[in-house]
Order: C-alpha cells, then structure tokens, then sequence
C-alpha cells in the first residue's frame, strides 16, 4: 500500500523555545500526539495544530486502512526516517495511549464530547461507509458496544486498548476477526493514573480545545479552527435502509445511556477533580430523542 512521504525537513516550529520543557535545560522539544477519538472534530483540530506549528499535517496508520491518504503514513522500520518521524512535532491517529507513547510523544491529548451524541454521529458514518449491513443503530449498539461494568465504554477502550473496527471505519483485518473485548479504565484509581499521562479535554466545541493547547503552551499561536465535516444535523441518514423498521427512541437512548455509563463516570471524574480542561454540558433524552427522530434513526 502506498503511503505519503515525510519531508526530508520539516519546516522550523515556531517559537521553539516555548515548546521546551520547562525547567530541563537541554530537553527535547515537546513532541504532540492526538488521540483522535472518531467523530470529535479530529480532523479540524489536527489542520489547524498542523497549522500553528508550521508543519505539514500528519495522520498515522499503525494498521491497514482503505482509508489512507495523502495525510497519512507509517512508522518506518529503521534508519534515518524512523528517527524523523519519533521526532517530528505533531502527528494524529486511532490510537491508544501506550501506542502514542511508544512513538516518542511527550505530551498527548484526547477531546471528549458528549458521548451518546458522539456514537450516533458514528453510526451514521460506519453505516454510510456499508460497514453496518442491516443493522438499525440500535442492533448496532448490542454487537459493536458489549455492555458491562469494564467494558461499557468505547473512547475508553479506544484510549487503553487502541481501536477497534467500528471504531476507525475499517472492516476487520484479514487475518481473523478481534478478539475478546479488553479490559478498560473503570475505577477512581484507574481514571487517576490515566490522567497522570494523557492531557483530557472535555468540550464540544473544537476552537476550546485548540485555545487550551495554546493556554497551556503546547502550540506556539492560535489559528481558527475550520469545521471540515460539519454536516447539517437535521439531515436523515442517506445509508440507514428505507425498509428497515427503526427501533423506539426510548430503546436506543436505554442502549446508548449503557454503553456510556462508564465514559460519563469518567468525566464526572475530571469535572470534580477540576484536571485538565473541562467545559462540557451533556444534553437532556430530549435532545437525544431530537436527533435520532431527524436523522431517521428511530420512532
């Protein structure tokens, strides 16, 4: 599979020294790395971090995807390149934590936004890209999501574990289908230790999450953030079958509600605990009852 090429040199970030390590003199630069958690405005916000720092937007493939792109690339195996890429300022991708920390990233962030929103936006793009069959969302919700007490929480499966099909809208690899569902963050004191390594920022509005970076010293400017798949909420699902009998608003919500128990926990954890950056008003069942009913994906 063809993938994109880093440039030999990557354009100087500027003001460098404000992405130092305070207090280490001869540290390396910071070097940024996106958890991109699908359907929270990822795209928008690497363009604009590439941007600020005035270097060419990346976007990392660790596995196979029908998905790359001139934006994407792959970690070499050795050499001059590999090093490049370990020391290149910025890059984004589906991945988990310790992934991101194993390609020499010195600060990581992820952006969670409402979470039952964030999965019936995902539904509509894993069912646009004929990754559903069938399904309604809710038959989707049961198979993709299992629910339970270390599991029922699929951003942060995607933080501990890396991703998983649904998640970054490719078909299962073709040597088998995943495995068992993996353990995930549930506790107080596993939400404690996961905050110690990864910069959270909970809010549904993407320029917040650039603002904050820049208030933290993490990019050197701001930039406006551009909304590059913003769609029209009020837009019915062009790939959920006319013939399929959507399941009751009331179902969906009780599914949607189970499978993020545990994410809702957590950010009742960061809200209390005042870490990192917190700005997020989860919407009423009313709301979400609004959405499903325009996009046609109940009744």
């Amino acid at each position: 599979m063809q993938t994109a090429m880093l440039p030999v040199v990557p354009r100087p970030v500027r003001h460098l020294h404000s992405l130092l390590m305070a207090g280490k003199v001869g540290s390396p630069p910071v070097t940024l790395g996106h958890l991109h958690i699908p359907k929270t405005a990822g795209t928008s916000l690497r363009t604009a971090i590439a941007e600020s720092l005035g270097v060419r937007e990346l976007y990392f493939q660790l596995g196979e995807s029908r998905f790359t792109d001139s934006h994407s690339l792959r970690l070499p195996a050795d050499g001059p390149a590999r090093e490049l890429v370990l020391w290149y300022p910025f890059f984004s991708g589906h991945m988990s934590l310790g992934e991101l920390q194993a390609l020499n990233r010195t600060s990581i962030f992820a952006v969670l936004t409402d979470p039952r929103i964030r999965l019936i936006k995902q539904f509509g793009w894993v069912s646009r890209a004929g990754l559903t069959g069938s399904k309604s969302i809710l038959q989707w919700l049961v198979d993709a999501f299992p629910v339970g007490p270390e599991s029922s929480s699929p951003v942060l499966h995607l933080i501990n574990n890396g991703p998983r099909p649904h998640d970054v809208l490719q078909r299962p690899p073709r040597w088998g289908p995943r495995g068992k569902v993996k353990w995930i963050p549930h506790t107080d004191t596993d939400f404690a230790q996961l905050t110690k390594s990864l910069i959270t920022i909970a809010t549904d509005s993407p320029q917040d999450a650039l603002n904050y970076l820049f208030e933290v010293e993490l990019i050197p400017s701001l930039v406006r953030v551009q909304h590059l798949n913003a769609r029209a909420e009020g837009l019915a699902e062009e790939s959920v079958p006319q013939d399929l009998d959507p399941p009751s608003v009331e179902a969906v919500i009780d599914q949607l509600s189970l499978c993020t128990s545990t994410e809702y926990r957590f950010l009742d954890y960061l809200e209390k605990s005042q870490q990192h950056y917190f700005k997020l008003q989860p919407v009423q069942d009313e709301s979400v009852a609004a959405l499903l009913l325009a996009r046609g994906l109940a009744r």
